[in-house]
């Protein structure tokens, strides 16, 4: 099961479809880009067929929304960056660099000399019992 928030989750159609949006680089020590490690994404995708349960945790309240697949890497462009909502548009340039250089590095983004990287997330079933369960014990 993951927990998932708007800075980097973007629904596409609710509940069956959205996205994992992350930076593709980010400034490292140094000050030498680095490609992102998306270790938690990784470790996600490697749960194949099966899927991942997803509660995402939008305005202060959590919501078993089914069991997901993550897809591959997808680049974006400078267009499909700046029509993402803004929580995920801060959260991938927050994540790409120090708090010092947000809006130098979303100048990059938004003109496409930086990119973000999408996952698509499809819905392949839901866990009723879990979510009853969650929702007993929320």
């Amino acid at each position: 099961m993951v927990i998932v928030g708007p800075s980097h989750f973007v629904w596409a159609s609710c509940p069956d479809t959205a996205y994992f949006v992350k930076p593709a680089l980010y400034h490292g020590k140094g000050g030498k880009w680095q490609d992102s490690k998306l270790k938690s994404i990784k470790r996600l995708q490697k749960q194949g067929a099966m899927g991942v349960e997803i509660v995402p945790h939008f305005s202060g309240a959590y919501y078993y929304v089914g069991t997901y697949t993550v897809g591959e890497a997808e680049p974006m462009s400078a267009e499909q960056f700046e029509q993402l909502p803004e929580k995920a548009q801060r959260g991938i340039v927050e994540s790409s660099g120090k708090p010092v250089e947000f809006e130098s590095l979303r100048v990059l983004y938004l003109s496409g000399k930086l990119l973000a990287i999408r996952f698509p997330v499809r819905r392949i079933g839901f866990n009723p019992q879990l979510h009853r369960y969650l929702r007993l014990n929320a």
